[in-house]
């Protein structure tokens, strides 16, 4: 909880006292050990709070918040407008991927979830449908395998990364390392396969730009060093 006027204050034993009428800006953060689906993640409002949308003229500025306002308004106005042929392909492209999941709803839902070779091909056929979505005819037949074997090699090291978390062979801290070092590896390697051009295409970045999935800091303010 982290408040946008003075009104707040947190106790030795982590109590918070709140003004009435004290606006409160809340900060949710999550960390998954492993991979997860269909995640809902739920904040149940305490008594006498009521929530607030600064997007909405009648709610009002929140002190600390205003900036963070108005660089996303700034950034709102400046984003171009899609076109309706855009628009159009944007949603043929959700469907696809929502049709993706729904041929392995059944195992992703199950107590068990996709494991393997089966989770495996399920993150390449993701992956392969974006590509095919970000870089149209540019992907031929050659690139294409080329992506895949990338792709899978990626996947299998990943998963061998979480085996040795999830068996407790890996520290949090070494498998937050580790993770994001096969997250850049996986990037450089499609940096190498792919033109500058069709690597900003694909992943939104420029040849040399990379970014990772676990942030340090948070998950040692979730787990510590342990």
């Amino acid at each position: 909880m982290g408040p946008c006027v003075a009104d707040v204050r947190r106790d030795a034993t982590g109590t918070w006292f709140v003004k009435a009428g004290a606006k409160v800006k809340i900060q949710l953060t999550m960390v998954a050990p492993s991979r997860r689906y269909h995640v809902a993640l739920v904040d149940p409002l305490p008594a006498g709070f009521e929530p607030l949308n600064p997007d909405l003229a009648i709610t009002g500025d929140l002190p600390e918040c205003v900036e963070t306002r108005a660089t996303r308004q700034q950034v709102t106005r400046k984003a171009p407008a899609l076109s309706p042929e855009e628009r159009k392909r944007e949603r043929k492209y959700i469907k696809g991927v929502l049709a993706i999941y729904s041929e392995d709803e059944r195992a992703l839902k199950s107590t068990r979830g996709l494991r393997g070779p089966d989770l495996a091909g399920f993150h390449l056929r993701l992956f392969m449908y974006k590509a095919e979505y970000s870089l149209g005819p540019k992907l031929d037949k050659t690139l294409s395998a080329k992506l895949k074997d990338i792709r899978m090699s990626a996947e299998w090291s990943r998963m061998k990364v979480e085996d040795l978390f999830t068996n407790k062979e890996m520290k949090t801290r070494e498998f937050v390392d580790a993770l994001n070092n096969e997250t850049i590896l996986f990037q450089e390697a499609a940096a190498n396969a792919l033109r500058p051009g069709q690597y900003k295409l694909l992943f939104g970045l420029k040849p040399g730009d990379t970014v990772v999935l676990a942030d340090p800091s948070i998950v040692k303010e979730v787990y510590g060093d342990k």
